[in-house]
């Protein structure tokens, strides 16, 4: 297309709409599919977004909570290595212990159901993320661990270049530090969540979040 602000978005559903769920009804513990790990969808769609000249999001992706351990940290992963950003799918539901959302809204025996029960706090270690929201550097690495709120990221600059800016959820209390550019400018919301942005001044450069104990919400 000659338009130049397309999106390509895909729906990441590994061991739920892949075939051997569909036709085998594999165990995701125990699948052979897909061939090559879970870059497989993600390797794809960068290829037919590049061929349109689209950018790439993933949409839609979520699992049943018990593979979160599994499916959801393995997507997650991906779309850190691929630079992709992603919006959750489904983020409230009503009723059943079975659903598939943010809230563990399990109580059936009311009326009416509630709309949330307590945000279930694996999925909310895992999905409170510190993910960068803008840079210079097409070739940008970051990490973060739901396990300790740690994050890294490493790119490099020229001086001048805009700013980087790194998103950080509520949830992660850890302090940040960044080598290689300007001194780090913080705008913290009501809500607790922090937006850090720096200048790089030439040459690679690096932020990280230091490991701290994270702030789930859960019941609260």
């Amino acid at each position: 297309s000659s338009y130049t602000n397309l999106v390509l978005d895909i729906h990441a559903y590994t061991h739920g709409y892949t075939l051997d769920k569909l036709i085998f009804n594999h165990d995701p513990y125990h699948a052979t599919y897909p061939w090559g790990g879970y870059d497989q969808t993600y390797s794809l769609a960068e290829r037919e977004a590049k061929a349109i000249g689209a950018a790439l999001f993933v949409s839609e992706f979520g699992n049943n909570p018990k593979y979160d351990s599994l499916l959801l940290a393995s997507e997650l992963l991906e779309q850190e290595r691929h630079n992709v950003g992603f919006a959750f799918w489904t983020w409230k539901e009503n009723g059943g212990s079975g659903s598939w959302g943010m809230f563990d809204a399990a109580r059936t025996d009311v009326s009416p159901m509630p709309s949330s029960g307590c945000l279930r706090a694996g999925r909310e270690r895992l999905l409170a993320r510190v993910y960068p929201r803008a840079t210079s550097d097409p070739a940008v690495a970051y990490h973060y661990d739901p396990a300790s709120g740690a994050f890294t990221l490493t790119a490099q600059g020229r001086a001048g270049d805009p700013s980087t800016i790194i998103s950080i959820p509520p949830e992660v209390t850890g302090a940040v530090d960044a080598s290689g550019t300007d001194a780090p400018v913080t705008q913290t919301s009501l809500n607790g969540s922090r937006l850090v942005s720096v200048t790089p001044a030439g040459g690679p450069f690096s932020i990280t979040v230091a490991p701290a104990q994270l702030a789930l919400t859960g019941c609260g």
